[in-house]
């Protein structure tokens, strides 16, 4: 079964920031180009296999079967519905994220 992923705005929002601080603040656009490779094979991959992540182990994000994915130093916070893969968010793992969970469900 082929699966749908779907970018929250939220996501679209932490991607493109993190983008730009790799080229404009770290003025590293090899690390943005290998982060924009890294996040299209990671598309690829969870249009066949979302599942290959357990839900999250962070009570905060595992009582709505959130699920999180490493790409880099990054980790992707997403959830499947159906036959729907929803991107929610992108944040840097050294980064405390569970606590925004509330900001990102309404």
């Amino acid at each position: 079964m082929g699966y749908t992923v779907n970018k929250s705005l939220r996501f679209e929002c932490d991607y493109d920031d993190i983008l730009a601080y790799l080229v404009d603040d770290l003025k590293s656009p090899r690390s943005a180009l290998a982060l924009i490779n890294e996040m299209d094979r990671v598309i690829d991959f969870l249009e066949t296999t979302p599942f290959a992540n357990s839900v999250s182990t962070k009570p905060t994000l595992a009582k709505n079967e959130y699920r999180e994915m490493t790409v880099k130093s990054y980790v992707v916070v997403y959830r499947v519905q159906e036959s729907i893969v929803h991107l929610v968010r992108m944040f840097h793992q050294t980064q405390r994220y569970e606590r925004f969970v509330m900001e990102w469900e309404r």
